[in-house]
């Protein structure tokens, strides 16, 4: 069945570098979807199947805080390939950008703590995101999970065209991202950095949700590491040399910065966590695993029930799992799914279609 005639487009709803996305309606199950529509063409549906996008989607499904996929269509006319996802209600920069007040810290450290076991799940597959921002960030009203207004916000990171796996030998590539949540190993180096780079886009989004502006918004690439420098100070020769591949044409200033200054409406373990995020050496910030430990939420990790808790962590164990066994050859399908980051273009093309077939069945 092909898209138009499973699905009736209702309008647009957004449109960036790679893709447009548009509000659609299932006229089988009378709801609406939001369809991704790729910009990139591919010359075969064996092309498509191999796109970064789906095959990151097909490993990482069924975690609360992760934007799962539901289908996908590849038009062999336009050569176009269209990702259908649950619809929210709004990103997180359309939920803030029009507020007058700022959000009391209660409901950020909530924010906060989603993403992070969302982006706990993904770095627990070894895939790491490269462009978290706000409206990489979903915002989902479900009112069946409680009364209070805070309980019933979900978050979920997604669009994951950017996405790379742990064990992609650099150099990556240097635009990733969009620059004002752009760590500064990504512009110092010709492409050498890794997972970090998510964290600290983390750290930017917090601040950015507490006081309703961005933290570091620079005008050019330039002016985004002389921001960065004024808070934290430009790097010392230390800190360069642990750098590999520095881009030599990167000129700045010399700077002490001023400090990432206290935030009155912060907790002290609201300002741990979030200076962390923001270190600037990338080895030496604070990972996913370790900030969905920290102390600063330990009230959520309690008043989560024990059930939903053992849920995520069966996932998260399930997934190291997969990996673990993937690197062994155990050959079943899900643990194929983990496989498919190291596999070969022929044999990745194979086993995405066998997929995509049973799938459709």
């Amino acid at each position: 069945m092909s898209l138009s005639a499973r699905y009736s487009t209702l309008e647009k709803i957004g449109e960036g570098s790679f893709s447009e996305v548009n509000k659609i309606h299932d006229r089988y199950s009378k709801r609406c979807y939001a369809a991704k529509v790729l910009k990139e063409k591919f010359d075969s549906i064996e092309a498509a199947m191999c796109c970064n996008e789906i095959i990151a989607l097909r490993a990482l499904q069924h975690h609360p805080n992760v934007a799962g996929i539901t289908d996908f269509f590849y038009d062999a006319q336009t050569r176009k390939l269209t990702i259908i996802t649950e619809l929210a209600q709004m990103n997180l920069y359309e939920y803030i950008k029009d507020r007058k007040r700022c959000l009391s810290e209660i409901r950020c450290k909530h924010f906060l703590y989603q993403l992070v076991s969302g982006l706990r799940y993904l770095h627990g597959r070894e895939i790491f995101h490269r462009d978290i921002k706000p409206e990489n960030c979903l915002v989902k009203i479900d009112k069946r999970l409680g009364v209070n207004p805070i309980q019933a916000e979900i978050l979920q990171l997604t669009d994951f065209g950017m996405v790379c796996n742990f064990n992609d030998k650099p150099p990556l590539s240097s635009y990733i991202s969009t620059r004002w949540y752009r760590a500064p190993e990504v512009m110092l180096t010709y492409g050498y950095y890794g997972p970090p780079v998510d964290i600290w886009a983390l750290g930017c989004i917090f601040y950015e949700i507490l006081t309703l502006k961005p933290l570091f918004p620079g005008e050019n690439q330039t002016d985004q590491l002389n921001k960065i420098h004024s808070a934290l100070g430009s790097p010392s020769k230390d800190v360069l040399r642990r750098l590999k591949h520095l881009d030599s044409s990167v000129v700045f200033q010399a700077k002490k910065g001023t400090g990432l200054h206290s935030l009155a409406m912060l907790s002290g373990d609201g300002m741990d966590i979030w200076r962390k995020m923001l270190e600037y050496r990338a080895d030496l910030r604070i990972n996913a695993f370790q900030m969905f430990e920290h102390s600063y939420f330990d009230s959520l990790r309690s008043s989560k029930s024990k059930s939903m808790i053992l849920h995520e962590d069966r996932i998260l164990g399930k997934a190291k799992s997969n990996i673990c066994l993937s690197r062994k050859l155990q050959a079943s399908e899900t643990k194929m799914k983990e496989r498919l980051w190291g596999m070969n273009s022929g044999s990745r093309t194979k086993m995405m279609l066998n997929m995509a077939r049973k799938s459709s069945t």
